[in-house]
């Protein structure tokens, strides 16, 4: 992974911490997912859990808007430092890479897995659910989107750039009136927008174009803030500091958000109030986005506040975060399917998946960093001629 460091070379060790917070959070999200009321995932636990949707709900709220606004910071701050063609090879490389490597490597193990948990063992049976599926990548999808927005950047950024003082003028005038917040407001339509997308898409019968569509649309306000947030010092400084009205004003935002996830309401729920549901669905819509943007605020700036100084094993997990990000699938199925027909209470199911899982992974990190092979398949990381000392894992004593 690239250092992560501000404008003025000095590493933001804030951004690090939360960085490796969120790729952990992965975990036991993917986990609680097996536990959820409704909206039946990759696979299903018979043990349905109030708590379990709630864990989903609270980290699906700011996770990935999270992920994505940090990467519009740094690939902005990258692409101005470098210049286009090196960093778009540099993009290719470490997102590019790592998406067809983790398939190769991981890619059959998890349909297998997925399978087998299924009942079905028959690899040729598996190879064709892979072909057959448009969300075959599984995590894997956060790469693609990341990457056709860093396409879009290459376009986006030099109009920024020759109206950076413009737009400035214009933030400026927004901050005096105490209405920097309408711009995120308008943000909210993001999320109808990726909706009517989907439907589209899918009433079109593309379901490829609308799986990878609708998150384009949906994540590119988080990404192209962050970028926006790398150009413009101040919106950096307004974002992180966090008064409190904004935190009350989060809280409930929050709060519809979670009240309106689709996974407390199942099929039966929606047959018997349609026009429940569907109100539920609007508030779910428009307050996605701004939920996003309020809940990861204030997740950026606690982090700031908590992770000022640098740490050893923040930045162990770090510099392993796609590895990590790219492998924890696997165990999740892994040993989410052993559980499937244990009689144990979830939320001691998911511990124990989670905790499994995370031993796995940094197991993998382990194994990544002492092979340059798997570091440039699952990292993205150049091949080096010579050999480099062993890294020591900070969880050693």
């Amino acid at each position: 992974m690239a250092q992560i460091a501000g404008g003025d070379g000095a590493r933001l060790h804030h951004f690090d911490a939360a960085h490796a917070i969120m790729l952990l959070m992965g975990i036991p999200y993917h986990a609680a997912l097996l536990y959820r009321l409704s909206g039946d995932w990759i696979l299903v636990s018979p043990d349905r859990s109030v708590t379990a949707t709630l864990i989903v709900a609270l980290i699906h709220s700011f996770r990935m808007p999270a992920f994505f606004i940090l990467s519009g910071y740094f690939g902005a701050m990258l692409l101005h430092r470098r210049g286009a063609s090196a960093w778009l090879r540099q993009r290719l490389l470490r997102i590019g890479v790592p998406i067809v490597g983790s398939l190769l490597l991981f890619g059959f193990a998890e349909h297998f897995l997925l399978s087998m948990a299924q009942g079905d063992m028959n690899p040729a049976e598996v190879l064709a659910d892979m072909a057959s599926r448009p969300d075959f990548l599984f995590h894997r999808w956060f790469l693609i989107v990341l990457l056709l927005l860093s396409l879009a950047l290459l376009g986006v950024l030099p109009l920024a750039q020759h109206y950076r003082s413009a737009a400035a003028v214009f933030v400026r005038r927004l901050q005096v009136r105490g209405l920097i917040w309408l711009p995120l407001a308008a943000l909210c339509l993001a999320s109808v927008a990726a909706g009517l997308f989907d439907v589209a898409a899918q009433a079109l019968g593309w379901p490829l174009f609308a799986e990878y569509g609708r998150k384009f649309l949906y994540f590119a306000p988080f990404f192209f803030a962050g970028a926006a947030c790398q150009l413009h010092g101040r919106l950096l400084v307004h974002f992180l500091n966090v008064t409190r009205r904004q935190i009350w004003i989060t809280a409930i935002l929050l709060l519809c958000y979670v009240a309106s996830y689709r996974g407390f309401y199942g099929p039966d729920f929606v047959a018997a109030h349609p026009y429940v549901a569907l109100g539920i669905g609007i508030v779910r819509d428009f307050t996605a986005v701004a939920t996003g943007f309020a809940v990861t605020r204030l997740f950026l700036a606690w982090a700031r506040n908590r992770f000022a100084a640098p740490s050893q094993r923040v930045r162990y997990v770090v510099d392993g975060a796609l590895g990590i990000y790219l492998s924890h699938m696997l165990f999740v199925l892994l040993y989410g399917g052993m559980f499937l027909h244990v009689t144990l209470p979830p939320m001691l199911e998911i511990a124990l998946i989670s905790g499994a899982s995370l031993l796995s992974v940094l197991a993998v990190h382990h194994l990544t960093q002492r092979s340059h092979l798997l570091a440039l398949l699952l990292n993205g990381t150049p091949l080096r001629l010579r050999a480099e000392p062993r890294f020591r894992s900070p969880f050693r004593r």
